[in-house]
């Protein structure tokens, strides 16, 4: 065996030791969360309801491919063949193609799976205020006779301003600004997420061929993302990472032109980039960029990104402060802390369910790649270190990611775990016997497309479907006020989502957040328009009790 074979050799036998790590891990965490009751209606977060019903299946068909590989890899080997590897470009259209396809499945299941409803308050929170912005103005004032009920009326992560008698929406404006552009020119504000999404197919396509890959790396790119399900479901929704994951691509794209027009380039997407909805998804992507620019002595560009980046990072703040989210740099640090055994326990999730909500093969080439750190270009190492670092900064997040499907913290960074994926399939393709590594390839991506994404649907459906009926069936009330007892019912405060414009429709109020006497003032002014939601008619409509 060659010294480069038995390199590869020893990548893929590190990256299976540290996958099935992950994954027995992962499984003594599920079991542990079984076992402590956390997998029914207990006081605690979606995200480990979902990890502990959804997750064993999957965690079980990420270590059989990981065997699977490591038996692959370890048959007798031949030197690395570059005819094996089409150096010819990739036709672009195939990038077309694929980005009108995904297009259109996420539109379809944006409709079918109920997610472009908005789940989430953050996805809630986008459209709050792309509202606010339709009308021209920064913020919303509330009329004076709700300003004494704004804690019962007040939707999750929308911030009160006393000194203006107005809310905000908490989160950084320009994912919602975007949204408020496709609501104002189509009048349908949930296709923003699919559109988004066809653009990064199609924009990696670009990426793949300014990189150099031949014809077939393009099309494991593109399947890749196209196969992925946390790609897939996270794009039918209204979460802002799609638009987080459109900026990174263009970014790439920017960045290996090398020239000023790069740098130029770099420099928009960056300052927008962090405006997104909150800084960290950009900021630690790009991090180990900049580093490698100074490295690189690409003073050109530089010249115009730092002055750029720290311009733009003293707005963003600025807007957050204003908006009463954090108070100033000293207010953002205490979003964090040290990590504890839960937070250790949380991320071991997490990792896990990197892995699983790819197309097998994708996940395990990615770790491979980074087993390869001594043969990666720097472009390569420069991906690998964003996604680290994404991955461990969140150590220091005390909490859990709530709702989303997969780990949505580090959606920003899929584009480089797909292209880790590719550089390591390349490789491995010429060490690998041609009809392993094409079994391998197109079992993965079989599994992808007809195990793993029929399972997330299912599970999104599962979770979504009761709850967007819930929450129709309150908003379709003929009354004006809403009293909503939402204190004794499972996530029952995002039950409270009244528009910004508060007297342009009905009122939704958390009956158990109202005093004696503002509940009185709500009967004698509207009278017989006041209906009241018990928890057992919110029950009755198919959500869950909180059991405390």
């Amino acid at each position: 065996m060659s010294k480069e074979s038995a390199f590869e050799a020893r990548a893929a036998r590190y990256a299976t030791i540290a996958i099935l790590t992950v994954c027995a891990a992962a499984g003594a965490v599920l079991g542990l969360l079984r076992a402590n009751g956390f997998g029914g209606p207990v006081a605690r977060g979606i995200f480990y309801r979902l990890f502990v019903q959804y997750e064993a299946p999957c965690i079980a068909i990420t270590a059989l491919f990981t065997l699977v590989f490591f038996e692959f890899s370890t048959r007798p080997t031949s030197p690395l063949r570059a005819d094996r590897r089409s150096s010819d470009a990739a036709p672009l259209w195939w990038g077309m193609l694929a980005a009108a396809c995904v297009t259109l499945l996420t539109m379809i299941g944006a409709r079918a799976l109920n997610l472009s409803f908005g789940l989430s308050m953050d996805e809630f929170n986008a459209d709050f205020q792309a509202l606010i912005f339709r009308k021209g103005r920064l913020d919303a004032v509330l009329p004076s006779q709700w300003q004494p009920v704004v804690p019962a009326i007040k939707p999750m992560f929308v911030s009160w301003l006393p000194g203006k008698k107005a809310w905000v929406s908490s989160y950084l404006p320009v994912y919602a600004g975007i949204r408020a552009v496709f609501g104002g020119l189509t009048g349908l504000a949930w296709i923003t997420n699919p559109i988004l999404a066809g653009v990064s197919v199609l924009l990696l396509a670009v990426l793949s061929r300014r990189l150099g890959h031949g014809r077939d790396s393009t099309a494991f790119v593109v399947v890749a993302t196209s196969l992925s399900s946390q790609f897939l479901l996270t794009s039918m929704t209204g979460y802002a990472m799609p638009a987080h994951l459109l900026a990174s691509v263009m970014w790439m794209i920017f960045y290996v032109r090398r020239d000023m027009r790069g740098g130029l380039g770099c420099a928009l997407v960056g300052v927008l980039a962090l405006g997104l909805h909150n800084p960290f998804p950009h900021a630690l992507f790009v991090t180990p960029f900049l580093i490698r620019m100074c490295v690189d002595r690409r003073y050109r560009e530089l010249a115009v990104l730092l002055p750029s980046y720290v311009a733009a990072s003293g707005f963003w703040l600025w807007w957050l402060d204003s908006a009463r989210t954090v108070d100033g740099i000293n207010g953002a640090v205490t979003f964090f802390s040290m990590p504890s055994m839960v937070e250790i326990l949380t991320q071991v999730a997490n990792a896990v369910l990197v892995l699983n909500w790819q197309a097998p093969a994708v996940g395990v080439l990615a770790v491979v790649s980074i087993a390869r750190w001594n043969r990666l270009g720097a472009f390569e190492r420069d991906l690998s270190v964003g996604f680290i670092l994404t991955f461990v900064f969140y150590f220091l997040f005390p909490s859990s990611q709530g709702h989303g499907w997969g780990y949505r913290y580090i959606y920003a960074c899929l584009p480089s775990v797909v292209l880790l994926a590719q550089d390591a399939w390349a490789v491995l393709c010429g060490h690998m016997p041609l009809a392993y590594s094409r079994r391998f390839t197109l079992a993965s991506f079989a599994v992808g497309a007809f195990i793993q994404l029929p399972w997330r649907v299912y599970e999104a459906s599962s979770v979504a479907s009761p709850f967007s009926r819930a929450v129709l069936a309150i908003q379709s009330s003929d009354a004006s006020v809403v009293l909503v007892h939402a204190e004794g019912i499972w996530y029952g405060r995002d039950l409270i989502r009244n528009a910004p414009w508060i007297s342009e429709g009905r009122v939704i109020v958390n009956a158990d957040l109202l005093s004696h006497e503002a509940r009185e003032r709500l009967m004698e002014q509207y009278g017989d328009r006041v209906s009241e939601w018990s928890t057992d008619r919110l029950v009755r409509e198919g959500l869950e009790r909180w059991v405390r």
